[in-house]
């Protein structure tokens, strides 16, 4: 559907125009560790470094955690200073799906809506990716790093590529299956 493909080429272009400012915040990640540790834990317990956003909002959280896959710092909202808003989807590109919505029999929609989902996934992880994939040049780090969805059991480890499973049954805890 040409208007939904609309939406993601400007998802796209959006992504692409705030990529500076997010490679800038990785790097600072990278380099600083700045993040407050929780449960009296110290820096050398940070094991696991990980992202992870929500499907459909597209804001991304990044925290710690230790060996055993337990959260040991607070939540980092990833830019949400920074463009002032908890969500990588513009509200102007929300608010047009939701227009686009009413046109359709929720049978036909839920199929249209998969597809646009699944492009609309793809596009912002690839562009996540790419901008941490640039940051972490000017910090390099093998701390293993997890890039998810919260609300998915699989995710990516970025220095490997290799597709993880992990578990979040737990709120404050991830386990990581190689």
């Amino acid at each position: 559907m040409v208007e939904l493909k609309k939406l993601n080429e400007d998802l796209s272009f959006f992504l692409n125009q705030i990529s500076p400012i997010l490679i800038e915040e990785i790097k600072q990640i990278y380099l600083s560790k700045s993040l407050n540790l929780i449960d009296n834990k110290e820096s050398k317990d940070i094991v696991y470094y990980n992202f992870e956003y929500l499907h459909d909002f597209l804001n991304i959280e990044f925290f710690y955690t230790d060996k055993e896959g337990f959260v040991i710092s607070e939540m980092k909202d990833m830019l949400s200073k920074k463009i002032k808003s908890n969500s990588f989807l513009p509200i102007e590109i929300w608010n047009k799906l939701n227009d686009i919505e009413y046109n359709f029999q929720i049978d036909d929609w839920l199929a249209i809506l998969e597809v646009y989902e699944a492009e609309k996934d793809g596009i912002f992880r690839d562009w996540f990716i790419n901008c941490w994939s640039k940051a972490i040049q000017y910090a390099p780090n093998s701390i293993p790093t997890y890039f998810s969805t919260k609300e998915f059991d699989t995710g990516i480890e970025l220095h490997s590529m290799d597709i993880v499973e992990i578990n979040k049954e737990q709120p404050n805890q991830r386990r990581y299956f190689e």
